[in-house]
């Protein structure tokens, strides 16, 4: 991890989890799920690991919000799939 994101990724986690403990049990809070989506896809460790840790399980604590994930996780993915898109000429083309 650099020293950025040393700094950054525990607060970033926090947010999550403080974002999902305080929202309502039936929605997953759009910047909750893309932080935990950024921050499960890293090697943490400590309490780092911890803090995501009790953010996943808040979000699967309901089965809207594991709904509201998925759909939340499958436009991300879709919109970065389309972002870099093959054009007919065979060139790759970024919209991002």
């Amino acid at each position: 991890m650099s020293k950025h994101e040393e700094l950054y990724f525990p607060a970033l986690a926090a947010a999550a989890l403080k974002l999902l403990q305080t929202g309502r049990d039936d929605e997953a809070n759009r910047a909750s799920v893309d932080a935990i989506l950024h921050l499960c896809n890293r090697d943490l460790h400590g309490r780092l690991r911890n803090v995501v840790d009790l953010a996943l399980q808040e979000l699967h604590r309901t089965g809207a919000r594991r709904l509201a994930a998925l759909w939340q996780v499958a436009q991300t993915l879709r919109q970065r799939t389309s972002a870099s898109a093959v054009n007919r000429f065979g060139k790759s083309s970024s919209r991002l």
